[in-house]
């Protein structure tokens, strides 16, 4: 299960492990996290991404629990496009929001910078454009 990849995945010298979110309650989410925090050592990075499932004000009421529980970052918790939205979290929120691999090109970029609604940039380059880009 959960608990054993990513026990192995520390065994194999990973720093840290990266986990789904968004169960259908936030009790859901709690228990793995707590499963994975159990597996991979109170010192191991521990990373949530919920691939844009929440609505900004869910995504407050999560992330103030996932930072609670040490995790390092909070990924993709809203839609790409709602620059609001990740600005709201920024706002609310002191664990870093990880966005960027669906946006597309320089110009979505900016919006994102020029709003500072980004802890953590994370572009995937066939999307942005390439390196150029």
């Amino acid at each position: 299960g959960l608990r054993s990849v990513s026990a192995t995945a520390m065994a194999q010298g990973f720093r840290g492990v990266k986990m789904k979110v968004g169960a259908p309650t936030l009790a859901v989410d709690v228990a793995r996290i707590a499963a994975v925090r159990e597996a991979i050592g109170p010192d191991a990075a521990l990373m949530v991404d919920a691939n844009q499932v929440f609505t900004p004000m869910e995504a407050v009421r999560r992330g103030l629990v996932y930072q609670e529980l040490g995790c390092t970052w909070f990924e993709e918790p809203v839609r790409a496009e709602d620059i609001p939205g990740h600005v709201l979290l920024r706002e609310k929120l002191h664990i870093p929001i990880a966005t960027g691999e669906n946006r597309y090109g320089i110009a979505q970029f900016r919006d994102l910078f020029t709003a500072n609604a980004v802890g953590i940039v994370q572009p995937d380059l066939r999307r942005a454009g390439g390196l150029t880009e």
